[in-house]
């Protein structure tokens, strides 16, 4: 049974700023999904980085939250959890084949939506100390989903992120 009371819907509010024009910037408002982890007894909420990346206020259930760290290159995001009701998600890992739940708040749905996919294809990377996992599902991931989990087994296995490059980070 998935949890519910550990996705949530994240808003941010942004400065866009244009490198080609330094004088023109704009606020931008964006929403994607969050979930709580337990990390070293401290609850967070995982996002994505294009999410907090340049945020100037960033909510979670109308509460302020804080960007605690920052990944551009995998596209994570850590951020202060004051929810007391947030319950903590398990980490796991997932195999090629294997069937995933995507948990998240996709194009301004205002429910929580689950989607079901099967890995497709799953690139396991070596960095040294850190090993990173990236891959596709058939599961439907559109705007709004950014940031939040892909589950197996009732455990965290991925972030999910609605997008077609990295190249805006």
């Amino acid at each position: 049974e998935l949890k519910t009371n550990s996705v949530f819907k994240v808003y941010s509010v942004k400065k866009k700023y244009y490198y080609s024009r330094p004088w023109i910037s704009e606020i931008a408002k964006t929403h994607g999904s969050c979930f709580c982890v337990l990390i070293n007894k401290t609850k967070y909420l995982i996002t994505n980085n294009h999410i907090a990346h340049n945020a100037v206020n960033i909510f979670v259930e109308d509460n302020k939250v804080e960007v605690v760290l920052t990944d551009p290159i995998y596209d994570l995001a850590i951020l202060t959890c004051p929810l007391k009701f947030a319950e903590p998600l398990e980490l796991g890992e997932v195999e090629s084949g294997q069937t995933i739940y995507i948990q998240g708040f996709p194009l301004f749905y205002r429910g929580l939506n689950i989607t079901k996919g099967i890995i497709n294809k799953l690139s396991k990377l070596d960095f040294g100390l850190v090993k990173h996992i990236n891959f596709q599902t058939s599961a439907t991931i559109n705007g709004g989903n950014s940031g939040g989990p892909a589950f197996h087994n009732n455990k965290v296995v991925g972030v999910a992120y609605a997008g077609n490059d990295m190249t805006h980070i």
